[in-house]
This record gives C-alpha cells, sequence and structure tokens, in this order.
C-alpha cells in the first residue's frame, strides 16, 4: 500500500504546471447561463470543478474541455521532509495533497533531523563519506579519511575526472568557463575560472513591459517586450510561490539558495527537469580545504564566501580551550583546527573583522562557520536612512529621516498639454512630461489657487501661476534617458537637459560667438573688425577624459573609452576590428556571427556606459551644466550655439555671475569662468538585486549598498 501511495505521489510530482491563459473562441448570449457538463452534473460558469483529487484546479469556462493543465492550474503541494525521513502520507478522495502523516518515530524526534545540506558542500569537494544516525537523514559528522598516496599536483581533479595542464574543464554552468592552469605561486596545477559578464549586468532597468529571457546552456539573456495586451494575456506562464512567471525568466527558490530554475514549457515544480544545483566549484579551493582550513558559509547564499585558514595575518587568536577527550576523538565526534580538538557544541572564536561569523562544531570533523545576514533599513528605504556601524557589533543600525508621508503614494499627476514640436513622455511609473528637441520637462503640481503657467520662454519649463500669492512648487519626478542629465529649471522644478554641453565663451567688445561650429567641439569668438586670433571657449572635462585641440584651434575634451583587455579562452583570439570602442573576444568561425566575449569597463563620474553593435560596453562622459539663477534684471536664455546650457543675459550687456545655492552633499566652488558653482558628491542609489544575491552595506567598499551575488549562477 505504502509503495503505491509513494508512486502515486511521483506521478502527481511530475505533472505540469505551466498555465496557458487563452482567449475562448465561443460566443453565447449575454442573457445565457454557460454550463459545463462534467462528471455526470451541470455546473454554471465559474463553478469550481471536482477535479482536486487529480491535482488540478479547474473551473467552468467557455474554453474548458477536459480536465487538464491547459485549461486548469496545477495545485503544488508544499514542501515537506517528512517523506525523506519514512514518513507515509494519508489522502483522502478529494484532495491532491496529503491530509495527515505517518510517521514511525514522534515529529518531535523528526524535526530534530533538519539541517541545511549547502553547508556540506566542503565536504563533497573533499570526497567526504557522511555518517548517519538511524532514524535521521542528516548526517552526524563525515568521515574524511587521508588518502595513502602522495597528492599529485601536476594535475587537477573534478568530479571524480583528472586534467592535464591547458585542458578546458567543462561545468554545468555557462556562465564560468574553466580550465586546468599552471600555478603562478607554486607552479602546480590548479582550476582556473573565469566569469563570463553579461550586458544585462551593467545595462539600466529595463522597462515594465520587459523581461530577460534566459535558454538552456547560454550564459546572457536576451530581453523581450510585451507590445499588447493579447501577447500578454496569451503567453504561457509558470506558477511558483504564488508569482506568475514568463516563459524564459529565472526562478530562485526561497527554499533552497543553491537551486537556480527557468520558467520552461514543462515546468513541474522545484524538483522538475526546469531547475538545477548550483555548483560552487570547490575544488579551486581543494588545496587549502584538505590543509583543514574552515570555509565560511553565508546565511543568504549557496557557496562558502571565503576559506579561513587561521594565520596571523588572519587576525586569528586562539581564544577558545579544546575540551575534546580521547573517547571523543576516537569516536570521530570531534572537531579539529590548527592541530587542536574541540568537542561537540563548542564554538570557536576565530576574531573575524566583521564580527559576523559564529564557528560551531556541529558536524564535525570540520567547524561549521556561518556569516550573519544582517537586515535592512525600515520598509527597505535605502534612500532616506542611513548605516551607523559599531567596532563590536556585526550588524549595523539605521537612522532614518522623517518623512511627511507615509508609505510612499503613487504621484498625482497633471494632465500635460505639449507645445508645437513637443511630445508627452511618460518614464517608468512617473508622471508624463514634454519632450522638447533637447529639454525634457516634468510638470509641476501646483497647490489649490494656482495653475500650470502657460506663456512659457522657449528653452524653460513651466512653472506655477498663482493669483494672489507664491507657493513653492511641487514637483514631479523625472527619470532621464542616456546622454541626459538632470538639472534645476528656473521654477525649482528638476528637468532634463540632453546633448553635449559647453561653456559659452565671454567676447571682447566688438566680437559675437561663431554660429557655424564643428560637431563635437565648442563655439569662439569672432571678430570681424580685428585680426585673425580667436578667442575660446574653456572646456571643463570630466574623469577619464583628456583636453584636446580640435580643428579650428580651440581645446575641446577626448572622451576615449576605458577598456580593458578581455581575457580570451583557449582557441579565441582579440578581435583586431572591433565594431565598437572596446575590443572582444573572437572564438571560431561561428555563422551568422562570432562569439564574442566582452570586456568589462568601469566608468567614472558624470560618464555612462554604451553598447554598440557587437554589444560590448564602453564609457561616454560628458560634462555637466551648473543650473542658473539670474538677477533683477536679466533674464535666463539658451543659444543654440552655446549649446543647451542656459545663461543669463542682462540688459545692461554686463556678464554678471549667477547667485547659487548648493543642496545636501555639495559645496560651492569657483569655476573656470571667475563664477561660483556647485559640486556635489555622488549620491547612493541603491541597486536592484537579482533574486539570488542581496543588499548590504560593505564599510571598506564606501557608503553606498551593493549586491552580494558571490558566485554567479
Amino acid at each position: 500500500m505504502k509503495l503505491v501511495v509513494l508512486l502515486s505521489i511521483l506521478v502527481v510530482a511530475r505533472g505540469r504546471s505551466l498555465n496557458e491563459q487563452q482567449i475562448g473562441s465561443t460566443q453565447a448570449d449575454d442573457s445565457e447561463v454557460y454550463k459545463c457538463q462534467y462528471g455526470g452534473a451541470e455546473y454554471n460558469e465559474g463553478d469550481n470543478l471536482p477535479t482536486r483529487h487529480m491535482c488540478l484546479s479547474c473551473k467552468c469556462t467557455r474554453e474548458f474541455l477536459e480536465p487538464s493543465n491547459r485549461y486548469c492550474d496545477v495545485i503544488e503541494c508544499p514542501n515537506t521532509d517528512k517523506l525523506d525521513l519514512g514518513c507515509t502520507p494519508v489522502y483522502n478522495d478529494t484532495e491532491c495533497c496529503p491530509v495527515s502523516w505517518d510517521c514511525d518515530k514522534p515529529l518531535q524526534l523528526i524535526s530534530q533531523c533538519k539541517c541545511e545540506e549547502r553547508y556540506f558542500k566542503h565536504y563533497e569537494a573533499k570526497a567526504c563519506l557522511p555518517v548517519y544516525e538511524e532514524g535521521c537523514n542528516c548526517p552526524i559528522r563525515f568521515n574524511c579519511s587521508t588518502p595513502e598516496k602522495t597528492i599529485n599536483n601536476t594535475v587537477c581533479k573534478y568530479k571524480n575526472h583528472t586534467y592535464e595542464i591547458g585542458e578546458d574543464i567543462v561545468t554545468s554552468n555557462p556562465c564560468e568557463i574553466c580550465s586546468c592552469q599552471q600555478s603562478y605561486y607554486n607552479k602546480g596545477a590548479e582550476i582556473d575560472c573565469i566569469f563570463v559578464e553579461c550586458p544585462s549586468d551593467f545595462g539600466l532597468p529595463s522597462d515594465d513591459n520587459c523581461y530577460d529571457v534566459y535558454e538552456e546552456n547560454r550564459c546572457c539573456p536576451t530581453s523581450k517586450c510585451i507590445t499588447d495586451e493579447v501577447t500578454e494575456r496569451t503567453e504561457s506562464t509558470c506558477e511558483y510561490g504564488g508569482k506568475t512567471y514568463r516563459l524564459g525568466e529565472r526562478i530562485y527558490p526561497e527554499e533552497d539558495p543553491c537551486m537556480i530554475c527557468t520558467c520552461t514549457e514543462d515546468w513541474s515544480g522545484v524538483h522538475g527537469n526546469s531547475c538545477r544545483k548550483h555548483e560552487c566549484m570547490l575544488q579551486r579551493k581543494l588545496r587549502r580545504l584538505e590543509q583543514r582550513c574552515i570555509p565560511i558559509y553565508h546565511e543568504a547564499t549557496c557557496c562558502p564566501i571565503e576559506i579561513y585558514c587561521g594565520s596571523p595575518e588572519e587576525g586569528f587568536r586562539n581564544t577558545t580551550i579544546p575540551l575534546a577527550n580521547s573517547t571523543d576523538i576516537e569516536s570521530g565526534m570531534s572537531c579539529e583546527f590548527k592541530g587542536s580538538h574541540y568537542k561537540l557544541g563548542q564554538t570557536l572564536d576565530i576574531n573575524h573583522p566583521t564580527h559576523c561569523v559564529t564557528c560551531t562544531c556541529s558536524t564535525p570533523p570540520d567547524f561549521t562557520c556561518i556569516h550573519k545576514k544582517c537586515p535592512g533599513p525600515p520598509n527597505g528605504d535605502y534612500e532616506n536612512c542611513s548605516p551607523t556601524y559599531s567596532s563590536t557589533e556585526c550588524c549595523p543600525t539605521y537612522e532614518c529621516e522623517k518623512r511627511s508621508f507615509s508609505p510612499v503614494q503613487i504621484p498625482e499627476c497633471t494632465p500635460v498639454v505639449c507645445p508645437v514640436g513637443c511630445s508627452e513622455v511618460t518614464v517608468h511609473n512617473s508622471c508624463p512630461f514634454c519632450m522638447c528637441n533637447d529639454i525634457l520637462c516634468s510638470p509641476p503640481k501646483c497647490s489649490t489657487g494656482c495653475e500650470v503657467q502657460k506663456d512659457v520662454p522657449p528653452g524653460q519649463c513651466p512653472g506655477c501661476e498663482c493669483s494672489h500669492f507664491t507657493v513653492t512648487p511641487i514637483c514631479s519626478p523625472v527619470k532621464c534617458p542616456e546622454n541626459c542629465y538632470e538639472a534645476i529649471n528656473p521654477g525649482g522644478c528638476p528637468m532634463c537637459v540632453c546633448g553635449p554641453v559647453c561653456y559659452p565663451p565671454k567676447c571682447d567688445s566688438g566680437c559675437e560667438i561663431e554660429r557655424d561650429v564643428e560637431e563635437g567641439e565648442c563655439p569662439r569668438c569672432f571678430c570681424p573688425n580685428k585680426d585673425t586670433s580667436i578667442q575660446c571657449s574653456p572646456v571643463q572635462c570630466p574623469a577619464g577624459c583628456r583636453e584636446s585641440v580640435g580643428e579650428s584651434g580651440c581645446p575641446s575634451c577626448d572622451c576615449g573609452p576605458m577598456c580593458s583587455p578581455p581575457k580570451c579562452e583557449e582557441g579565441c583570439y582579440v578581435d583586431p576590428s572591433p565594431t565598437g570602442p572596446c575590443p572582444g573576444c573572437i572564438c571560431g568561425d561561428k555563422d551568422p556571427a562570432p562569439y564574442v566575449q566582452c570586456a568589462p569597463v568601469k566608468c567614472g563620474p558624470l560618464c555612462h556606459e554604451a553598447y554598440y553593435e557587437a554589444g560590448c560596453p564602453s564609457c561616454i562622459c560628458d560634462p555637466l551644466c551648473s543650473p542658473l539663477q539670474c538677477e533683477a534684471g536679466c533674464r535666463l536664455e539658451f543659444n543654440p550655439a552655446t549649446g543647451p546650457c542656459p545663461e543669463c543675459v542682462c540688459d545692461k550687456k554686463e556678464t554678471k555671475c549667477p547667485k547659487i545655492t548648493c543642496g545636501t552633499m555639495c559645496r560651492e566652488v569657483m569655476g573656470s569662468d571667475g563664477c561660483p558653482t556647485c559640486y556635489c558628491d555622488p549620491l547612493c542609489s541603491p541597486p536592484k538585486c537579482d533574486g539570488n544575491c542581496h543588499l548590504e552595506y560593505d564599510r571598506s567598499a564606501g557608503p553606498c549598498p551593493s549586491c552580494v551575488c558571490l558566485e554567479k549562477k
């Protein structure tokens, strides 16, 4: 009887869990009530059908023909370890999942057998054998007998296979390229891996209607966008954990950080063929592991984040007294570190600099060291909360600014009427604004009694017009596209300034600004009544760029790409004729296009990444306009000859410096034109982490949070 029940579980587990929402073709009069005939009974449209015993949740619909995953949702039973512990499920005639469990041992004993198998990966790499206790599926210790023969340092070993130096090593992770190489330090053989960096790792967040599609045995995803509602409704999906995933999307099961899944046509849950275990490639650290060094695991990830050997450089101080006796050592129920044996349950103080690591003798012969996961700020508000670290504590405390509203509200948008030559644009979930040539305006949200300014001077953004009093406008957020930067318009609201930026030259009396300017250069002063000497406009080049002299004789910025040389695998070579500014790797004569492996780039301040036809990233750097506030008697104008940066034009023909007010994290400095300007430190923008990563602050890396992924899956 138990065998039949267990086989039924396996059949259910292999059932498809793919929901395919289709538009029905059956038409009926609205006055008629649609009915389904099933199992000798009649059901009205929308009624639940008695199909739960088949692990299908079906409803009476106009498309329903028979119980199948084409018309019904597949019921997934909650994960449990009771089946692995020898318990027998008990079913009834109407439900899919077990209603109870028949266990030979008390549940209290079963609960004591729970363990995290991911903390045993170093034992697997060392080929240690697990030792179990009767009635428990978790090993109580591992048998790591020292091999009798001397370890061969001239070859690499991976999964019981031997590789000579220079041979490629194939793994299940398409994002890592591994081979057996000669060690730089001891001239022995070691496994060396490089990780493929995809353009999606560097790009900006995709549109809400777009998502990344992963294919089997391919590392980098392709972007797919839903263009209409019909396509979205008919698109096949996978259901897991109460969420819906599109075909090709990654699924990261919460119950197992070592598992990575992809939504496929044959999706059958986390135990099906759509999932794979993440390989940690600890064979690369096998030499140190065999020297009884301890791996340190992280609570939120799969693979060890570091290997700890207790060297003086690591700050190890042996403050724990070994308490294991001869009986513990002979039975194998003790942990060994640096020649000392510790009793089961003892903790080892390794004096880790983060104060986040706890090492416990729980599964001998090695200590189990776990790095604690720190909680984030309240409500995940990294923007308004700043961390404070203590020299003796692991996790930071957060001090959050008091906000005038809570929780975050969806902005109430004001209707936009764009002038001639402009178009209405909406970026993500922000309010709509007008795109006019190179100026993107964000309309203000005006208070009661005020309205959006209608007569707006050319080149400026609208503010609020109030009949009896003046109020400070409440601005809508604006998100600038590539090649654009955010600036403050005269109305006090943000806008986007796009295109190249030049500082206007100061022309002498009788001279005027040149109108015909070569592309990429800044305008100069043209003096028709003087000699041929020219007056050039000053230029300020950002980091990563150098000042050069153009064809006109005036300085300009040469911002070449900042490329790092690519590491090409065996059989590949650096592209001698790259289509973009950064070369990649060409591997063979593949058709239709060669396989290109891009070199990673790191862009400096005021720079952003751009991608060319080959898909390889490079850096584009532009200087930034400073917002101007003109004095009385002056007005703000945009001159096409001087670029998109505004300038103050005064009736008295005098050049005056604008008054500036620098905000938080900004300070006033003197510009090259003799006028003050604001220099702002970069603000933290918390990244959106993938499902297999988590957001943490690293004191050594700076004040901004970053994604901790540890190993690329």
